[in-house]
């Protein structure tokens, strides 16, 4: 008798009928509870309201924007237009939608959605403040004054929304200091200092505009309240001048450069700090951040005397350049390009900021095609570039440092001197007398109080304020007159 049919029956087992095995049970407990906990989760995903589901979506949108991936900002960008789908009445859909649109570039598109933002919460000033930053940025990149102006309306309706908010006053007091309209930067600037929340960047603003006044101890004061209180990053521009000027920069306080050693303020250094804080105010971009070659300029140089965008005379395109040095091995060189293959010309926009009055024009490229100037590329060093020499050493009311680094004012701005006439009479005898008269043109509404400074081997000459003095000063000696005789 075989065993195999044995082990076979008895492996089989007797069962009755309709009687399953105990694994079989559990497979199917399985899959039926599978089934409902799938049926309970599309019963709670067709649940959802169109609000909820333009919550989530927004919420994934808000997420993508600090995602520096493009498939991330796709993704981003699908969230909220379906968001936008369910609610397209909701402001704050089209605000997000706008931002992924900066982060793309797409600058018209974004401010097509910000003024869909604006039509339908006109109280909101995150969508103004957000169109004016685009304008703003697209002024900074064609230099177009209708730009401007518009960037300068639009700040004006986000500051008037809400008087205590600091960013609208801040981006107007470096839109109407560039503008010359430097009495409304001034009070934009006290604007900002009284907004919530106190924010180091406000006296910054007060600072410089007080510079520009004549106020060197209220700059003094604020400039020196605020640099501690600074992001690490922006405080280090401040703090080291070689970050900006190079290894030739001044240390220290810039001791033996004070033009004016009468006074406790060094006019030099509060010159540098305030190019630094304009400047800073005036190209910094929070969905751009960084700084290019047009900060760096202006802070050597001050404020041109025009700028140009492709200008004649300037090729519009940078080359690479081939490499004079054979390659060690193979057909690339190892410096310069390959050596066999003619240069490739690539096409950049062209900015040039001129300074007649150091005889130099400054050639800016924009090679990223991003808004981000570098200086321009060339094979040899450009003389153009730099301050004319003969000019700088020429003029005894100009600082050079560095051979032509950066260039400073030992007086005033301009718009703060008074050209005074002067006579000056010695008497002889038992005790000497020397008397001096002093006059300057005016109108009636010139203080009659100023401050006579002057430069190293410079005439003296006045620096009038408006107001009471808040500084130490020497009254003028001429007495009042008829405001016609003034």
């Amino acid at each position: 008798m075989r065993e195999e049919p044995i082990r076979r029956r008895s492996l089989s087992g007797s069962r009755s009928p309709g009687a399953a095995p105990e694994r079989w049970r559990f497979l199917i407990l399985i899959a039926a509870l599978a089934a409902m906990v799938g049926a309970s989760r599309r019963h709670d995903a067709t649940s959802l309201s169109a609000a909820q589901r333009a919550a989530l979506a927004h919420k994934w949108a808000v997420e993508g924007l600090t995602d520096p991936t493009v498939e991330g900002r796709q993704r981003a960008e699908q969230s909220i237009r379906l968001a936008i789908a369910l609610e397209p009445d909701h402001a704050e859909h089209w605000l997000v939608l706008g931002k992924l649109q900066v982060l793309g570039e797409y600058d018209d598109l974004s401010r097509a959605s910000f003024r869909r933002a604006m039509i339908l919460d006109p109280s909101d000033p995150a969508a103004y403040l957000e169109l004016a930053m685009s304008w703003k940025r697209d002024a900074l990149r064609t230099l177009d004054t209708l730009a401007f102006l518009r960037a300068m309306g639009v700040l004006d309706t986000a500051a008037s929304l809400r008087r205590a908010a600091v960013d609208p006053w801040l981006q107007l007091v470096a839109l109407r200091f560039e503008g010359h309209d430097y009495v409304g930067a001034a009070r934009a600037a006290e604007h900002a200092l009284a907004g919530r929340p106190r924010r180091p960047e406000a006296a910054l603003a007060a600072a410089y505009v007080a510079f520009h006044e004549g106020d060197t101890e209220r700059c003094d004061s604020l400039f020196r309240a605020a640099i501690p209180r600074l992001d690490p990053a922006l405080r280090t521009f401040f703090e080291d001048p070689a970050t900006i000027l190079g290894a030739r920069a001044p240390r220290g306080d810039w001791e033996g450069l004070d033009p004016d050693p009468t006074t406790p303020e060094n006019e030099l250094q509060l010159e540098y700090w305030s190019r630094v804080a304009h400047a800073f105010l005036l190209f910094n971009d929070p969905e751009r951040p960084g700084t290019d070659v047009r900060f760096q300029t202006y802070v050597q140089y001050g404020a041109p005397r025009f700028g140009l965008t492709n200008p004649n005379g300037i090729p519009l395109y940078f080359r690479t350049f081939a490499s004079n040095i054979a390659p060690a091995s193979g057909s690339v060189a190892g410096y310069g390009g390959n050596r066999g293959k003619p240069p490739v010309d690539f096409p950049t926009p062209i900015q040039m900021w001129v300074y007649p009055d150091l005889g130099m024009s400054m050639v800016m490229q924009d090679r990223s095609l991003h808004g981000h100037y570098m200086p321009q590329a060339t094979a040899d060093f450009d003389p153009a570039s730099r301050p004319d020499p003969g000019i700088v050493a020429s003029r005894d009311d100009l600082v050079g440092l560095g051979g032509g680094i950066a260039v400073f004012h030992r007086l005033p701005p301009r718009e703060q001197r008074i050209d005074p006439h002067a006579v000056v009479a010695r008497f002889g005898g038992g005790s000497s007398r020397l008397l001096a008269q002093l006059e300057a043109a005016g109108s009636p509404a010139d203080s009659l109080v100023g401050r006579v400074g002057g430069a190293r081997s410079v005439r003296p000459r006045a620096r009038a304020r408006r107001g009471p003095p808040r500084h130490r000063g020497v009254r003028s000696s001429r007495a009042p007159r008829h405001p016609v005789q003034r």
